[in-house]
């Protein structure tokens, strides 16, 4: 377990999440379309979340365990950094569908954390996310055109947008429910 977070916090911030965008989206579709459709070309936002993603990435590598690995611990550390400028300079584009799929990874890892030491099948709704969230930020550093496709399938219409916004407001309410009876 590299980070030590109940299952239940996990759980809530998840559902705060998930509920602040189920509202933005099923209550002003037309503001969050605008929105959603202009952020795969935001550079300054792209930006702000690729400095937290390489400061994350800096601080996950600065103390954990690599084992065999251990000994290359500064040539990845100054490896990230590099990447951390060379990226955003060389590779403007598409720069926050590549943060925020870093950060997928990233967030990834914490959601598992807290849910392996659980022992109710209902830690799998956190798992599962944990995984979508992966193969999300993965297919985003990679392609990250894929993220613009996703958010131009998800804003076609209102109607779409506005029940995506309610689906995730079910999934906040099932989050919550489980922090607040089955998670400990």
């Amino acid at each position: 377990m590299t980070y030590h977070i109940s299952l239940s916090t996990v759980a809530w911030f998840l559902a705060a999440w998930a509920a602040l965008a189920g509202l933005a989206l099923a209550l002003t579709p037309s503001k969050a379309m605008a929105y959603l459709q202009s952020s795969a070309r935001r550079f300054n936002h792209g930006l702000i979340l690729w400095i937290i993603a390489v400061l994350w990435a800096a601080w996950l590598l600065s103390w954990v365990d690599m084992g065999d690995f251990s000994r290359f611990r500064w040539w990845m550390m100054i490896a990230i950094l590099a990447l951390g400028f060379l990226v955003p300079s060389q590779v403007p584009d598409f720069l926050f569908p590549r943060a925020l799929g870093s950060l997928l990874v990233l967030g990834a890892e914490v959601l598992l954390s807290a849910a392996l030491p659980v022992l109710t099948p209902w830690r799998l709704v956190v798992t599962l996310t944990a995984y979508a969230w992966a193969l999300s930020g993965m297919t985003f550093v990679a392609a990250p055109y894929t993220y613009r496709d996703a958010i131009a399938w998800a804003t076609r219409t209102p109607s779409r947008t506005r029940l995506l916004g309610i689906t995730k407001l079910i999934f906040a309410a099932l989050l919550a429910t489980l922090a607040a009876s089955l998670y400990p």
